[in-house]
């Protein structure tokens, strides 16, 4: 919690990415509305320190990701993909485990939108030593 976070895009100030890091678990990030279904989108988590990865736990708002990866980085240009998930088909909390990983900066790397047009997450918890 309250680790600085970016994303590609913003809806507006209501939904920063650093509501997904806030440890509230009202608030929220989000994307933007009306993207195509296509669209990339991101938000990344800058640990302050390069940790081993072993877990991240995502919970999606309605607007969750059919296809994302979780990705690592040392430097936040080049990524990892540690987790690949295809057809995710709800909202919620889900708990990414068992990940072997180090890096600096956690990314969720979203590229498939479901019905609503945008991607937003209450919380990203990162977890590891």
């Amino acid at each position: 919690a309250g680790k600085e976070a970016t994303a590609s895009t913003i809806e507006d100030a209501r939904y920063t990415p650093g509501k997904a890091t806030d440890g509230d678990g009202s608030t929220r990030w989000s994307s933007g509305q009306w993207r195509l279904a296509d669209a990339v989108g991101w938000i990344s988590i800058d640990l302050g320190a390069e940790y081993d990865v072993k877990g991240v736990t995502l919970n999606w708002e309605a607007a969750f990701a059919v296809d994302f990866q979780i990705q690592v980085s040392d430097d936040a240009k080049n990524w990892t993909t540690i987790k690949s998930v295809v057809g995710n088909t709800s909202s919620g909390a889900t708990a990414y485990t068992g990940l072997s990983a180090r890096g600096r900066y956690v990314r969720v790397y979203c590229t498939k939108l479901n019905a609503t047009k945008n991607y937003s997450l209450y919380d990203v918890n990162v977890y590891g030593s």
